[in-house]
């Protein structure tokens, strides 16, 4: 279609010439009234929908919540019923201690050493330390056998 077609047509009608400065302002109010319902309906639809799940539901919850409230005194209350606890506990571990406990017929078992000088320890550590060292020269365990050792020793035996 040819556009000085178009301009023909418009300047023919003279009701189009004369409102012609009429016609986007109506275009506008047209779009703007057919985008207008539908919003209005929507946000309607959003009010209502926001009313339930914040206002209402939230101060449901609030209520729900204050029910549940732990009283300001509570953590000693709490304390109080732990400590019977921590004490209930250690009463069990002084009456097994007890109960494996039981008279010796004599309590002269284990005699009292002449000397309470502590080198008397480190004298038979050192002395402890020397024989054994002895032994493991004496069956040659120093160091790990070598492959030629095991060799001869599989070989041989």
């Amino acid at each position: 279609m040819d556009i000085s077609k178009f301009k023909g047509i418009i300047q023919k009608l003279s009701f189009i010439r004369d409102y012609s400065s009429l016609v986007i302002p109506i275009v506008i109010l047209l779009v703007a009234g057919i985008l207008f319902i539908p919003t209005q309906l929507m946000s309607a639809k959003l009010r209502e929908q926001v009313g339930k799940e914040s206002v209402q539901g939230g101060g449901n919850k609030v209520k729900q919540l204050s029910k549940d409230v732990v009283p300001v005194k509570q953590w000693e209350k709490e304390r109080d019923y732990q400590q019977v606890y921590v004490e209930d506990a250690n009463q069990i571990a002084l009456l097994a201690r007890r109960s494996s406990e039981r008279e010796l017929l004599s309590y002269r078992v284990f005699l009292e050493p002449n000397e309470k000088s502590p080198l008397i320890f480190k004298e038979f550590g050192k002395q402890f330390r020397s024989k054994i060292e002895e032994m493991l020269e004496r069956i040659d365990a120093r160091d790990c056998p070598t492959d030629s050792e095991l060799e001869a020793h599989l070989g041989g035996g």
